[in-house]
């Protein structure tokens, strides 16, 4: 759907407020952008060769698709330096029935962060990863030992100069429950907080396209994982857009 409506207009002005407008929460967003978002940022209509990992049983290693769809984003930064600071808040990511174990670099610094090797050792790498989060920013924590939190690839990503826009489409499966390190993450809530991260000043939002209403996040919930934020701004849940089923046939 959204490969026609970019081939129809790649600038989404004459597509992208009508979209808004089928938000269940459309409030959410300024109600100027339900006349103008303003154009799309050109770079996303364009086309490069992504490895899709569905397709490779089929013969296909790459296939053209558009910068927008699986789109990597980064962590919000003020998330990486809480989880840093916080350690103690955070849970060790099992696998088969242990704790998971990473390269010998990667798991002796995170031991170290952990306390498992003393309150030196602690103070010492959480220094060290404090100073490399100011050095590198989120956008490079890319695979660094210290991002507890790594890139979302979002299934559509639109920007324009007025908003920020993340799209996931669930069909068959849900949206994910939590993430490795801070289980009472959503997956819903992490790209909220990415949405806001990059629209900076701009209004934003995410638009859950899916088989079955999942409703919206109650308050009490984002209070419970948000609290690393100093400034909690609103966070502006689009909702779910849920397809209608079809109507019965005539007899």
């Amino acid at each position: 759907m959204f490969q026609r409506l970019l081939r129809r207009d790649p600038t989404g002005r004459s597509w992208l407020p009508q979209l808004i407008g089928c938000a269940p929460n459309q409030s959410a967003v300024a109600p100027l952008l339900a006349r103008d978002t303003g154009a799309l940022d050109p770079a996303l209509s364009t086309i490069r060769s992504y490895p899709d990992r569905i397709l490779r049983r089929y013969g296909l290693k790459t296939i053209p698709l558009e910068m927008c769809f699986e789109h990597p984003l980064p962590p919000p930064g003020a998330f990486l330096r809480w989880l840093i600071q916080n350690p103690s808040q955070m849970t060790w990511p099992p696998s088969k029935g242990a704790e998971r174990r990473f390269g010998v670099d990667t798991q002796a610094r995170r031991e170290a962060l952990f306390g498992r090797r003393g309150p030196e050792s602690a103070a010492t790498a959480q220094a060290d990863a404090l100073r490399e989060l100011d050095r590198l920013g989120a956008p490079g924590s890319r695979r660094a030992w210290w991002a507890f939190e790594g890139y979302t690839e979002v299934d559509c990503y639109l920007e324009t100069p007025q908003l920020v826009l993340v799209i996931e489409g669930k069909r068959t499966e849900a949206l994910s429950a939590s993430t490795e390190w801070f289980p009472q993450r959503s997956q819903l809530i992490r790209n909220l907080e990415v949405a806001r991260d990059i629209a900076d000043n701009r209004a934003f939002g995410v638009l859950v396209i899916t088989e079955a209403d999942i409703g919206m996040i109650p308050e009490a919930i984002l209070e419970r994982v948000t609290i690393y934020l100093t400034h909690k701004p609103a966070l502006a849940n689009l909702g779910a857009w849920t397809r209608q089923p079809p109507s019965p046939r005539p007899s």
